[in-house]
């Protein structure tokens, strides 16, 4: 199943105030999940700061990974876009910022340049929530002279999760190195580890990246208590990291126990391990278990190549020139798991590279143009008021071309 996020966008205003209610966690969901569900409420763009921001940071080249956090920007409750936005900075600094989130727009022909495209500096930019701080305290640097990148993070109460990950680290399948942690934030902005950093017993490049936290209904009924997924794609084509959106289950507090929900090893060009059309250029970033109380799934956002495979240094013609794999064209895509086909692995009724999406969404005509490479960061979700934010790479081109802002959608989930 295809379906253009445009057509299902609509042109009504945005609801005001937050959905009155209790959050669905101790609710059994019953229905799946559908893309006509949601609603388009339009997009704002992250806080633009200079090179000389006091901020300790910008949003340049960010918006690899985010996480909605419940407890920032107070204020929010006035236009019912309570929360914040947390996102890492500049890559070469490696801290984390965030910011407020500003009642989104939906951009219509007046808002079009010349050239056919929406003019993203009429976007609404969000407010920068003090200074960019690094929530690990340093600790997530485990190799010496290597950065590693932020992989994933996700708050559950007032605990925020995090993961990382080395671009390139093609290790045995025995080499496992200390990935994940989580930290609370006092009141000053700084922060205390409230779990150490610690291993997981999967390869590493297969699991220290997206992370969301399950229901705890779910988590209790199905996966012996254990509360956050996780799990790695990255852009690449060597046999390390999965081939397909993994996911695996676990405890941080017993982290030798993980359960395989999906999993994708590469095992040559013919592999019947692979996610369906599997390209070295996919990238999937992205991933919530979204639970409303009537209806749920676990969703995933990511790009997805559609274009022949091909390694070397980029032609004119495609979205990025630097030497690697090409696939283009690619299109922005959120896909829709059934929890229940998660759970016919852990059964032994199916084999962790066979579940498949049972809904596929193109995002192509609500990312802006004419950024090609359509990347994707991770998905915020706000389940009290049902909203969720998708970040695009690059989409505030407008503003400054070399440097680029994030910008981020939004949707609500408007039926039961």
């Amino acid at each position: 199943l295809y379906l253009s996020a445009l057509a299902l966008a609509g042109a009504d205003a945005p609801a005001k105030g937050p959905v009155k209610g209790r959050s669905p966690a101790t609710r059994p969901a019953r229905g799946l999940l559908s893309w006509s569900d949601f609603k388009y409420l339009g997009a704002f763009r992250a806080p633009r700061l200079g090179t000389s921001s006091t901020a300790g940071s910008r949003y340049g080249f960010s918006a690899t990974v985010m996480c909605w956090n419940p407890k920032g920007d107070p204020g929010g409750e006035r236009d019912g876009f309570v929360g914040s936005i947390m996102m890492p900075g500049h890559p070469s600094k490696q801290l984390i910022g965030e910011f407020s989130i500003p009642r989104p727009k939906i951009l219509t022909d007046a808002d079009k340049q010349a050239d056919g495209t929406y003019d993203t500096r009429r976007l609404p930019m969000a407010k920068q929530l003090g200074r960019f701080s690094d929530p690990s305290g340093g600790k997530k640097n485990v190799f010496e002279k290597r950065v590693e990148n932020w992989g994933g993070m996700c708050w559950d109460g007032d605990e925020i999760h995090l993961s990382w990950n080395l671009w390139y680290h093609v290790d045995s399948g025995a080499a496992y190195h200390l990935s994940h942690m989580a930290a609370r934030k006092r009141p000053d902005g700084t922060w205390k580890t409230t779990i150490e950093p610690y291993a997981l017993p999967i390869r590493s490049h297969r699991i220290n990246g997206y992370v969301a936290v399950v229901p705890k209904w779910w988590a209790d009924a199905h996966l012996g208590g254990r509360r956050l997924l996780g799990g790695l794609n990255i852009c690449q084509g060597v046999g390390a990291s999965n081939c397909g959106p993994g996911l695996y289950a676990f405890d941080p507090k017993a982290p030798a126990a993980v359960l395989t929900l999906m999993e994708f090893p590469h095992a040559g060009k013919s592999a019947k391990t692979h996610d369906d059309d599997w390209r070295p250029s996919d990238l999937w970033r992205g991933l919530a278990f979204v639970d409303t109380g009537a209806k749920y799934a676990v969703m995933f956002c990511g790009r997805k190549s559609l274009g022949e495979v091909r390694y070397g240094i980029g032609r004119p013609t495609d979205a990025s020139r630097s030497k690697g794999y090409h696939c283009d064209p690619y299109r922005p895509e959120i896909r829709f798991y059934d929890p229940a086909a998660l759970l016919a692995v852990l059964k032994g009724a199916a084999k962790p590279h066979q579940p498949r999406p049972y809904a596929k969404i193109d995002l192509t005509k609500v990312f802006f143009q004419p950024d090609r490479a359509f990347l994707t960061a991770g998905i915020g979700y706000d389940p009290v008021n049902r909203l969720l934010y998708i970040a695009q790479v690059r989409g505030d081109r407008d503003s400054a071309r070399y440097e680029a802002v994030p910008v981020i959608h939004v949707w609500r989930i408007v039926k039961p």
